[in-house]
């Protein structure tokens, strides 16, 4: 600055160097006024003007600038130190324009400030105040010996557990509310109510305070109850005991109702076994116990049971009353009910009670077994039950002991048929004493007694004792025929008088259906002798079709020759013969005869069926 008796003067000079300024493209030189010399202030350069320091000419063209700011609240003056520092030294403001080479210490650092830490003199440590809330600082570089105290912690600092001094616990005020402390870091937490229904998530909750919640208790684990280790998702634990039969239910599980009146107990007993009751709450009452109360079914030992109560079926198993514990007493009785008509329904059945035997299959069979106990030697000794009806899978029932009856009356027989209601009257019944009686339609038809006599009708008759043919009578349409089968004619034969011509045997026919049959007669003929001497006289019998078609072989004659003694009443004999027939379809055969008289005349032949003169006619089904 040039000064002229101490005041400041503005003068042109012309410089051996230029001063170039800011978006100019030649030099300006001092005369131009861009510097100026102020009285009593030194060189200003105006209008944001920069005072350019230039690198060497043979380096380059570059600089480094210096220049005001744009807008200033008042003047400003730095000044400069007077030496140039030392090493690792800032140059820094006094904060009144002074400026100074130093190191920076505490309380020259911003509470937002970043600084490296090895940029720092830590010869005294850095105390809390020195720390900003939201600094990350390395927990190696904190001098702690004094310990971080609650204050100190920002809420959402985060922590190292192995960091934190904890000779004095962590408080409920400590805990933020979105924390996540492992469970080994808490303590016991013994007070009813601290922890909310969806905070327990894992481990283990001990103590005899009860789990109150209105919602939902959820785990993807197991649940024990006395148990340590349970294998199951739930699992009940408890001391073995049966049910206690008293007003204090015992077990180990127990369901009730809102009401202090029914539970269903269950437990498990040292036996070993274990138990279901359903009983009341408060006293010794027990209740029914409903499986399955609105449908479906009952399995045991079977997962997809086909009957409402299905046991497993891959062993010989047994169901029944088990024996009587009472000493000296008999067993009960065990009795099995099919449904009953519902209680005042006019004219319903009750329901069937059907036994049946398992399925077959090919040419197996399945059947029914009846076992009773026989009576033993008197004394102790068990007496085991023995088979008495065996139904086998083809209906062929056999008794192994006696089968006793009802007496029964013709209208009600003891022994009937299932063709035949109760009240047809047809079937065996006890007459009386040793005498067996037959009903057909409610009429007594014959009966047997023990001396061996028969009597058909109401008319008695020993005659017939072992000469009776056993069969059924063929109606309008015979049965199908079963094997052994054996078909008579449907009314009694009765006595017919043969003619000159052949003609049917009154009632001597038989409807047979498709099938093999045997076919007998044994025919009855009488013949008065001719009229005139040495004549002779028969008869023939044959076997035809519907159509009157003889069958071939069953023919029969009968000849009287040199009758002389007109004056006897009758001569009598017997013809017979068999034959076997197979037969496509239904057929109906008859017995006819015819009279011959070769000599004589006057003679008649005649067909008997009574008491001491029997014609025969039957068929037998044959396999």
């Amino acid at each position: 600055m040039l000064k002229v008796k101490g005041y400041p003067i503005i003068v042109t000079l012309t410089l051996l160097f230029p001063f170039l300024a800011e978006g100019a493209t030649s030099p300006c030189f001092w005369q131009e006024q861009i510097v100026k010399c102020l009285p009593q202030s030194g060189i200003l350069l105006e209008n944001q003007k920069q005072l350019r320091l230039g690198e060497a000419t043979a380096n380059g063209s570059n600089y480094v600038a210096l220049r005001g700011p744009t807008s200033l609240g008042a003047n400003v003056t730095l000044t400069l130190p007077s030496d140039d520092g030392n090493a690792d030294e800032l140059l820094v403001t006094d904060g009144s324009g002074g400026l100074d080479f130093a190191k920076v210490v505490d309380a020259n650092i911003d509470n937002s400030a970043a600084i490296a830490y090895g940029k720092l003199n830590l010869s005294d440590s850095i105390v809390n105040n020195d720390i900003n809330s939201s600094a990350a600082i390395s927990y190696s570089k904190l001098n702690l010996s004094s310990s971080i105290i609650n204050d100190d912690i920002s809420n959402s600092a985060a922590i190292a557990y192995g960091k934190l001094n904890l000779s004095n616990s962590i408080v409920n005020a400590d805990i933020n509310s979105s924390a996540a402390i492992a469970d080994t870091k808490l303590a016991t937490i013994s007070t009813a109510g601290k922890v909310s229904g969806d905070a327990v998530t894992s481990g283990t909750i001990g103590g005899t305070t009860a789990i109150n919640s209105t919602g939902a208790i959820a785990t993807t684990g197991t649940v024990t109850i006395g148990s340590v280790s349970p294998q199951q998702p739930l699992r009940v634990h408890g001391t073995g005991a049966g049910e206690s039969g008293t007003s204090t239910p015992n077990g180990v599980f127990a369901v009730s109702g809102s009401g202090p009146v029914s539970m269903i107990t269950m437990g498990v007993a040292a036996g070993p076994y274990t138990w279901i009751q359903s009983r009341a709450t408060n006293s010794v009452l027990t209740f029914p116990l409903a499986l399955q109360p609105t449908s479906g079914s009952v399995g045991i030992g079977v997962i997809a049971p086909t009957a409402i109560l299905g046991i497993n079926g891959n062993a010989a198993r047994t169901v029944g009353l088990e024996r009587h514990t009472t000493s000296n007493t008999a067993g009960n009785a065990l009795t099995v009910l099919a449904g009953g008509a519902t209680s005042g329904a006019t004219d319903k059945n009750g329901g069937n009670l059907v036994l049946s035997a398992g399925t077959s299959t090919g040419t197996g069979t399945s059947s029914i077994t009846l076992q009773t106990a026989p009576a033993g030697s008197t004394g102790t000794s068990d007496n085991a039950p023995t088979t008495k009806l065996t139904i086998a899978g083809d209906g062929t029932a056999t008794f192994t002991g006696q089968v006793n009856l009802p007496n029964g009356t013709a209208g009600e027989p003891a022994l009937g048929f299932a063709s035949d209601d109760d009240t047809s009257g047809t079937g065996l019944y006890r007459v009386g004493a040793n005498n067996l009686g037959f009903s057909a339609n409610g009429t007594a038809v014959g009966n047997i007694s023990s001396a061996g006599s028969w009597t058909i009708g109401n008319s008695a008759d020993t005659s017939f004792a072992g000469n009776a043919i056993v069969g059924r009578k063929n109606g309008s349409t015979p049965g199908a025929g079963a094997v052994g089968e054996v078909i008579v004619p449907s009314s009694s034969i009765t006595n017919t008088t043969c003619g000159d011509s052949e003609g049917n045997i009154t009632n001597a026919s038989l409807s047979l259906t498709a099938g093999r049959w045997r076919v007998f007669y044994s025919v009855s003929l009488f013949v008065a002798p001719p009229t005139s001497l040495n004549g002779e006289t028969g008869g023939f019998i044959y076997l035809t079709d519907n159509s009157n078609v003889h069958v071939s072989g069953m023919e029969r004659s009968i000849y009287f020759r040199n009758i002389v003694d007109t004056a006897s009443p009758y001569i009598l004999s017997t013809v017979s013969a068999e034959t076997y027939l197979d037969l496509s379809s239904s057929a109906t055969y008859k017995l006819r005869c015819q009279k011959t008289d070769f000599l004589g005349s006057g003679s008649t032949v005649t067909v008997y069926n009574e008491s001491l003169r029997q014609t025969t006619f039957h068929a037998e089904r044959l396999p």
